[in-house]
């Protein structure tokens, strides 16, 4: 019987008959997926924006039935993913104004998307006119 704790990760195998040895198995927890291939090797693949540590145990099984345990401890570094900004193109009638908000089509995987510069100018987190 196979038991997975999607919180941690935990694989256990009590049944590692010659059958379970030979089939190919998908174990998917919360933080990940471990594959079990056919040959016994274990591949693992973070969920997606997934950064930590993730642990997980298993237990193995010899021709004259001596079981033990391992862990294995897989830790996942984050990634500093680039903003992707948008560009802007608008028509404003003449002695008019338009309203534009750059971050509504800007992507940030990190999160905390801010304008940070505008026409060379720092922005100060506060209302700012700049000449354009």
């Amino acid at each position: 019987m196979d038991y997975l704790d999607k919180k941690a990760l935990h694989i256990y195998s009590s049944a590692a008959s010659e059958e379970y040895k030979r089939q190919a198995q998908d174990i998917a927890g919360d933080n990940g997926t471990v594959v079990i291939g056919a040959d016994g090797a274990m591949t693992f693949e973070p969920a997606a924006d997934y950064n930590g540590e993730i642990n997980f145990g298993y237990q193995m099984k010899d021709a004259d039935g001596d079981v033990d345990s391992a862990n294995v401890t897989v830790t996942v570094n984050a990634v500093d993913v680039a903003v992707v900004p948008g560009n802007d193109e608008v028509t404003v009638a003449e002695d008019g104004s338009i309203t534009l908000n750059p971050t509504g089509h800007a992507s940030a995987p990190d999160g905390g998307l801010e304008i940070h510069h505008l026409h060379g100018v720092a922005s100060t987190g506060n209302a700012q006119d700049i000449a354009a």
